[in-house]
Parts: structure tokens; C-alpha cells; sequence
């Protein structure tokens, strides 16, 4: 198995990733430059009335070393893989934010009910 020694998934950190399989292929050394690129960047574009949430799924991809499409090629996943948890983990998490934009709004109506 490539990936022997087995390294428990608590204690493998992006550096450690790095460190054992340190390549530039793929550019994997820049992908957590790329990701901090991106959430900066998204936060300078939006204005304080727009609400933004920034969904990390690098670390618990880089961390999966199943369904490669190769040994050699750990960028690519066959499906089902990372990429369909990544879209169950979107959905989730809209779902949970359209749970408490309800729940805020019951307390606001409420809350003005109660006042008058």
C-alpha cells in the first residue's frame, strides 16, 4: 500500500501530508496557499450585508486514500468519492443554515408579538 505506514487521521496535519509525500505534482504544496487565496479573496469582494460561509473540504480530502484513480494520481477520485461528500456536506450545511434563518425569524415574530 502506498500510503504504509498508516498515520492515525488525528495527527495528519496539511505539513505532515507534505512531509511524507512531498511532491509538486498537481501543485499539492500550494493547495492550502490556493485555499487561503480564495477565502481572502471572496471576503474583500463581498460587502458586510452579504452573508458568506466558506466550506473547507481540503483537509478531510487530502487525508482519504481510498478510491484513487491510481496509485500515482492523487488529485483524481472515482466516483462515489470525496466529491459526492462534498456535495452531502453542502447541502447539510444549507439545510442547517435555512433551520436557523426560520428559527430567528419564529424568535423575531415573537419577540414583537410579545412587546405590543
Amino acid at each position: 500500500n502506498e500510503f504504509e505506514p498508516a498515520i492515525d487521521t488525528a495527527e495528519m496535519t496539511h505539513d505532515r501530508f507534505l512531509e511524507r509525500y512531498a511532491t509538486t505534482k498537481y501543485d499539492w504544496n500550494l493547495f492550502d496557499e490556493y485555499n487561503q487565496y480564495a477565502r481572502e479573496a471572496m471576503e474583500k469582494a463581498l460587502t458586510p450585508s452579504v452573508v458568506s460561509f466558506y466550506l473547507n473540504v481540503y483537509n478531510m480530502t487530502i487525508l482519504r486514500g481510498d478510491q484513487h484513480i491510481t496509485k500515482m494520481d492523487c488529485l483524481h477520485y472515482t466516483p462515489p468519492g470525496p466529491v459526492d461528500f462534498w456535495n452531502h456536506l453542502l447541502v447539510s450545511n444549507l439545510a442547517d443554515l435555512a433551520k436557523n434563518e426560520e428559527e430567528e425569524r419564529e424568535i423575531r415574530a415573537k419577540t414583537r408579538f410579545d412587546s405590543k
